[in-house]
């Protein structure tokens, strides 16, 4: 009986054992598979996109597109209620018109001996407050419009017309139209063939269609874990369909 109880638990362990071996060889077959095979995910990204915040607590007086929309460069993303702002630059371009008479009529008196060394002095240092006090309103009326840095997509945004926003809060997001690239991960061993140039196609998910691609840059390091390495590649025959944040797959037919 003992015997026969020994017999079975030594072919489960071999059974057991078994498995795992072969479990072992599918994964290291798999896993193979993965470092020769000529296919990646990718997601797509825009070559410009920007983040921008409050620079001081004001109102929002203009806030003409909305999420999704497209503008050209120049145009106003926001405009807040500046109106104390300009205020406040306009006595300080009189103030600075004022401190710089004052400066130019103590040099002449001074040249006439009827002033000392400090009025001079005193004067001088007047005028130059003056001037940096009118820079800072000058940079504030600035800051009243953001106008679009380059043609582009709204790819979000954190407030409404007429809200007051606090300084340093995250405002609205942009992306540019100009240029999409696809960003993956490929295996390292990929380098040996992979270079800047190298051409593909990309296959996205959401348009089924697929559109070329080059190379354009390949990433400074090696991860040491998964022995990958981030790739950027350049769409070049995109439609206003693609959008960022897309997904997909990239296929090198030259690769070895």
């Amino acid at each position: 009986m003992q015997y026969g109880r020994m017999l079975f638990a030594l072919s489960i362990f071999g059974m057991c054992f078994g498995l795992i071996l072969l479990g072992g060889a599918h994964a290291g077959y798999a896993n193979e598979q993965a470092a020769n095979n000529k296919e990646v995910q990718v997601v797509l990204v825009a070559a410009q996109q920007a983040m921008f915040s409050s620079p001081f607590t004001r109102r929002v007086h203009e806030l003409p597109f909305k999420d999704g929309d497209t503008f050209k460069k120049g145009d106003t993303l926001i405009a807040y209620d500046c109106r104390i702002d300009k205020a406040e630059h306009k006595q300080a371009k009189a103030m600075l018109k004022a401190a710089k008479a004052k400066w130019e009529a103590k040099k002449k008196l001074k040249n006439l001996s009827s002033i000392s060394d400090l009025d001079l002095v005193i004067a001088e240092a007047e005028y130059e407050k003056a001037k940096t006090e009118y820079t800072v309103s000058e940079v504030n009326v600035d800051y009243c419009v953001l106008e679009a840095p380059y043609d582009g997509r709204i790819t979000g945004l954190n407030v409404n017309l007429y809200e007051t926003v606090k300084s340093g809060q995250d405002i609205i997001s942009i992306a540019s139209l100009d240029q999409l690239d696809a960003r993956m991960l490929v295996p390292s061993k990929w380098l040996s063939w992979l270079k800047i140039g190298t051409a593909l196609k990309v296959h996205v998910f959401e348009t089924g269609q697929d559109y070329t691609a080059k190379v354009e840059h390949i990433g400074g390091a090696v991860d040491e874990v998964s022995q990958s390495i981030m790739i950027v590649a350049t769409l070049q025959n995109v439609d206003d369909n693609v959008l960022p944040g897309m997904t997909g797959k990239a296929v090198f037919e030259g690769g070895r």
